[in-house]
């Protein structure tokens, strides 16, 4: 186990949901590779995960997982919305291999959360490049990566928030596991199953990037050849939703071109849902 050096006195911390975690993730992805930190209250698990990150070395993990947090944040600035019970927490990651190879992360964490719940009967699709809605079109999921460099090392944080029981009050077109499969499943055990899904996956990103993930996210997205309206920056384009290209680019189809679109935001997604 990583020593953790806040463990004598940094308060509000759930020790219990770490021993859990820990040993789960021991188990499955190997000893001594994750430090794990959980509380009961947060700002936001990602600013924390900043601090946990300086004691991880490469081919280490890192987990920031919390019962509540007060300002955390999604894509595009936006304030997240907490559900009644959910899972919020910062997964960290390291690597030495060439960023070109991460381009497509936020795409790979999307399919390894969908996956994940798929085995729990929770049967999700993906809007590109990584909100994971219900069968219905509501918004089960919302993840945020950021981006740290470290010396020659690249430090990835992927903050992830579900919705496990409970919608949140703001939010009209969401919903919870509970209200899709009647389940109630505990933060540190989504935790433990997320966690060593996105570890595998990270590692294969390292290796080869999106190769061997493009075909199965495809097929947990929606509205391939159909009309698709995209905010990028202060134009909207508007096209043929084509797929996704090798590093994890939309592809649309604008008066007959391909255009390879790496963010933006969808403002119709009537082809996604």
């Amino acid at each position: 186990m990583i020593e953790d050096k806040f463990s004598g006195y940094e308060t509000g911390r759930l020790l219990a949901w770490e021993k859990e975690l820990m040993s789960s993730l021991d188990r499955m992805t190997g000893r001594g590779i994750w430090q794990v930190r959980c509380y009961e209250k947060l700002g936001s698990t990602m600013d924390k995960s900043r601090e946990v990150m300086k004691d991880l070395s490469k081919g280490n993990a890192g987990l920031v997982l919390t019962q509540a947090q007060e300002s955390g944040r999604g894509r595009q600035g936006r304030v997240w919305q907490e559900s009644s019970t959910g899972f919020y927490g910062t997964f960290i990651f390291k690597s030495a291999a060439k960023l070109d190879n991460f381009f497509c992360l936020p795409l790979v964490v999307g399919l390894g959360i969908s996956e994940t719940l798929a085995d729990l009967n929770c049967e999700t699709h993906i809007k590109w490049p990584n909100d994971l809605l219900s069968v219905g079109g509501k918004k089960l999921c919302g993840i945020l990566i950021e981006y740290v460099r470290e010396g020659d090392l690249n430090t990835f944080l992927v903050g992830v928030g579900i919705n496990l029981q409970g919608e949140p009050a703001a939010e009209s077109r969401a919903v919870s596991i509970f209200t899709e499969t009647g389940k109630i499943y505990s933060p540190s055990f989504i935790g433990a199953n997320l966690g060593e899904k996105l570890f595998r996956s990270f590692g294969e990103v390292e290796e080869s990037g999106f190769v061997s993930f493009k075909d199965k996210w495809l097929s947990r997205t929606k509205g391939l050849g159909l009309p698709l309206s995209i905010h990028v920056g202060r134009e909207i384009v508007t096209g043929i939703f084509r797929g996704v290209g090798p590093l994890g680019y939309l592809l649309l189809e604008v008066d007959g071109v391909i255009k390879e679109i790496s963010s933006g935001e969808l403002i119709s997604e009537a082809a996604l849902c």
